[in-house]
């Protein structure tokens, strides 16, 4: 006679079959946060290089003002930005942030949307825009400057990329006086704790 399984074999068998499959499931998971973090690295590199090559160049591009404030641009308008400055308040508002003037690009050379979309599809931001109207903003790499940038506002922190524009007087810049410039960002990995953030990452200008 063939002797079939005891209750007590199907239990070892599945006590081992769930271990297993608990060990795939974490090892899944780790390996996909590590494909997100190389991601979110390569993103940032990308965005740097498009950095380095702006400081390099001088562009102008081409648009049309509203002069009369009737919502009919009217006046055409040709705007320069100088080599030897990283993208400040004025030029990023002027064009991929707000007016939409020049394309991305146009300012950073190599740089398209999917570099300046985390792996959680929130696009880029930058610090203090038209920081003058802030008092919080007038000295860069500040530590609360950077929470709040990250916050959820629920205790927890948004995957994304963060450019800060710095002056030559360690403030934030607005007109080509931009000397060097950080690119934050979070691993999910390494949660080392920088800023007072759990993770967070520093990617720091060629030029200092």
């Amino acid at each position: 006679m063939k002797r079939g399984f005891t209750v007590v074999d199907v239990l070892i068998t599945l006590t081992i079959m769930a271990i297993l499959l608990g060990l795939g499931t974490v090892g899944l998971r780790s390996a996909l946060a590590n494909a997100r973090d190389a991601e979110r690295l390569s993103d940032v590199q990308t965005i740097a290089r498009g950095l380095e090559a702006r400081y390099d160049r001088t562009y102008s591009y081409n648009w049309t003002e509203d002069t009369n404030g009737d919502g009919t641009p009217d006046t055409p308008r040709t705007t320069t930005w100088n080599a030897g400055s990283y993208p400040g308040n004025n030029e990023l508002w002027d064009t991929v942030f707000w007016s939409g003037r020049a394309s991305l690009g146009d300012v950073l050379p190599g740089v398209t949307d999917p570099a300046v979309t985390s792996p959680s599809g929130v696009r880029w931001g930058g610090f203090c825009f038209f920081w003058f109207w802030n008092a919080n903003c007038d000295v860069a790499e500040k530590d609360s400057n950077i929470q709040g940038q990250f916050s959820d506002g629920n205790g927890g922190w948004k995957d994304l990329y963060t450019y800060e524009f710095i002056g030559a007087n360690g403030g934030y810049c607005n007109i080509d006086d931009c000397v060097r410039y950080n690119i934050y960002w979070i691993s999910e990995v390494d949660k080392t704790v920088y800023k007072g953030i759990p993770g967070l990452k520093v990617w720091r200008s060629k030029h200092q």
